[in-house]
């Protein structure tokens, strides 16, 4: 497996399709997922704002990705992705890994992110990788459902 690093604007289509077939399996809940009205405009234009991805390759076809904007004081990663298929092989965990590399490079010392409470298999997923639980909100998204966000770190340094 290959993973690179990407703010160009040819990827944005391959990163759009990819996060559409990662999120695909939350359609159907009572508040949908934000990331399945996203477009590759929306996506375009978060990179002309500074946002990055890092892309997973196996056999040059890209099967996971994930999204991410340094901040001031941390980097903050958001909209992990990858293809059911390819699911539960360790992609996830070797696109973390590699964010990691990066902010060690970049002399970042540390990472956050924001996830679902009731997706469960990524908290567990992030707390495996060294993640901690340091805040819960809930917020009303289109729908009058609330949603618990659960936001967590990882100190590198």
């Amino acid at each position: 497996m290959k993973i690179s690093a990407t703010n160009l604007e040819s990827d944005v289509s391959t990163i759009h399709e990819i996060m559409l077939q990662s999120f695909s399996e939350y359609q159907y809940d009572e508040t949908p997922s934000s990331a399945l009205k996203e477009t590759v405009n929306t996506i375009k234009n978060a990179f002309n704002k500074g946002e990055c991805a890092l892309v997973a390759y196996q056999d040059n076809k890209a099967i996971g990705m994930l999204r991410f904007q340094t901040e001031a004081t941390h980097l903050y990663f958001y909209r992990l992705s990858v293809i059911p298929m390819y699911q539960r092989q360790g992609i996830a965990k070797s696109l973390l890994k590699y964010l990691e590399d990066y902010c060690k490079q970049q002399h970042i010392s540390e990472i956050r992110c924001k996830v679902r409470a009731n997706v469960t298999k990524n908290i567990k997923l992030y707390k495996q990788n060294g993640y901690h639980i340091y805040n819960q909100e809930q917020i009303y998204s289109d729908t009058s459902h609330p949603l618990t966000i659960i936001s967590m770190f990882k100190q590198l340094i």
